[in-house]
């Protein structure tokens, strides 16, 4: 039977994900963003198949369906019953196809931007529908290794961030007040001219976040916050969401020691995996390489109209 894609309601979303504890698939992160998503579900007949979403925004006026803010990938979820592998592949290519049918036909008169998480790496229906699908990259540190297995892997340069910023005196701590950590991240935002809607960061701040699925670490040096480090977690993987340090009180090892901390603390906690979020702004990547985890793809697919799309090879080359 042909597959069809229908929107559901958020309730549908969160029963047939129920059984997966994953940040971007959550109710409490979804939550966040209270009408502007999309949820919809792959039916074969009546049977739900797969799930995912997309946010409903705009650009210049122009209809632009995306991944929330923050949110790294579109919330896909399938349940693929069958054990054999070849079986398993054919069905989730199939899935994806009508996924990129779906978005094809939405691309006509927006502009069409969806990233899929790491683990989806099937990207060819989107190549036959003329999508751009572009390679992203982030970095994961398996946390099976001991804290000296990670700390050998990571470059002399972050070690020696480190540990200048202990032999200065600088201590950093688990902080339960996200009142501090968000203004420093403000700071950062501020200092840098990037533009961050304030909403989204006070729900995520003082509506998701609690002690079993976040945490923060501040570097303190004569008791004035330094640097902080906001991660979110699931089962499975810590999540570094947001960070950021104080220009008027800064310290080179500063942000490293929160950030190491943050790692030592998703270790502690019994994590798999520690995840950088996205490493592709290259002072960035080149910072977030020197913790020593493992380089890891993922995928974005574009599309615009063709008039549409020729603009903005003007403003967004690397997109489009």
């Amino acid at each position: 039977m042909a597959l069809e894609i229908k929107t559901i309601d958020r309730r549908l979303y969160y029963d047939f994900c129920c059984d997966e504890k994953r940040v971007f698939i959550s109710s409490a992160w979804i939550d966040i963003y209270d009408k502007k998503i999309v949820f919809c579900g792959i039916f074969d007949d009546a049977q739900l198949m797969a799930v995912f979403y997309y946010y409903n925004d705009t650009f210049s006026g122009i209809p632009y369906y995306h991944c929330p803010p923050f949110t790294p990938y579109n919330g896909y979820f399938t349940k693929i019953g069958s054990k054999n592998f070849a079986s398993q592949s054919g069905e989730n290519k199939r899935l994806i196809s009508c996924i990129a049918n779906y978005f094809d036909k939405l691309s006509f008169k927006s502009i069409v931007r969806i990233a899929f998480p790491p683990e989806q790496v099937d990207m060819q229906p989107f190549v036959w529908n003329k999508f751009k699908v572009i390679p992203n990259y982030t970095y994961r540190i398996s946390l099976a290794q001991s804290t000296e297995e990670i700390s050998a892997k990571m470059t002399a340069e972050r070690r020696n961030d480190i540990k200048k910023a202990t032999k200065d005196g600088l201590i950093t701590e688990l902080c339960n007040d996200n009142t501090v950590v968000k203004t420093i991240i403000e700071k950062t935002f501020n200092r840098k001219s990037l533009q961050v809607d304030g909403e989204f960061l006070n729900k995520i701040f003082f509506q998701y976040a609690n002690s079993e699925n976040s945490f923060a670490f501040v570097s303190y040096q004569n008791n004035k916050p330094m640097a902080s480090v906001f991660c979110i977690y699931d089962n499975t993987t810590a999540y570094y969401l947001l960070g950021g340090y104080d220009s008027t009180n800064k310290h080179p090892g500063a942000g490293a020691l929160a950030l190491w901390s943050a790692i030592e603390h998703s270790k502690k906690i019994g994590l798999q995996k520690f995840d950088f979020e996205g490493s592709m702004i290259k002072p960035i990547e080149k910072y977030f390489r020197g913790f020593g985890g493992d380089l890891t793809p993922y995928f974005i697919v574009n599309k615009a109209n063709f008039v549409l799309e020729i603009l903005l090879k003007f403003f967004k080359r690397e997109l489009f």
